[in-house]
């Protein structure tokens, strides 16, 4: 039978195991968050969609699980739209700027445009 002290000490080398995972798809995702950001404050690349109904821009994004980006009301905000759980960082820096991220999750959007 296993006592507490051994079972704690499994319970934390997995709690361990688990935050370098989650390390390491944040730092995958990390850079192209930034450079997403990027594209939308700039008003480029293949995502970007100019004004519509429902905001004034938005960046329809390549990483997997999310829908689009847009920069909040707050300046200082980027709302991430999710259809799948997937682990972002809660801040990024872009040009020197600290954005924090919002997250909305929804299981009704996928990875189709509807334009």
């Amino acid at each position: 039978m296993k006592t507490r002290k051994k079972l704690t000490e499994q319970i934390n080398k997995l709690q361990g195991e688990l935050a370098a995972l989650e390390r390491k798809q944040v730092s995958q995702i990390y850079g192209k968050l930034v450079e997403e950001t990027l594209n939308l404050l700039s008003g480029v690349g293949e995502g970007y969609i100019d004004e519509d109904y429902y905001a004034p821009d938005r960046y329809y994004s390549s990483i997997d699980g999310v829908k689009n980006i847009r920069i909040s009301g707050n300046d200082d905000v980027v709302t991430v739209k999710l259809y799948q759980n997937i682990i972002l960082p809660n801040t990024i820096e872009v040009d020197g700027k600290i954005y924090s991220i919002k997250v909305i999750y929804s299981k009704n959007y996928s990875h189709k445009i509807i334009n």
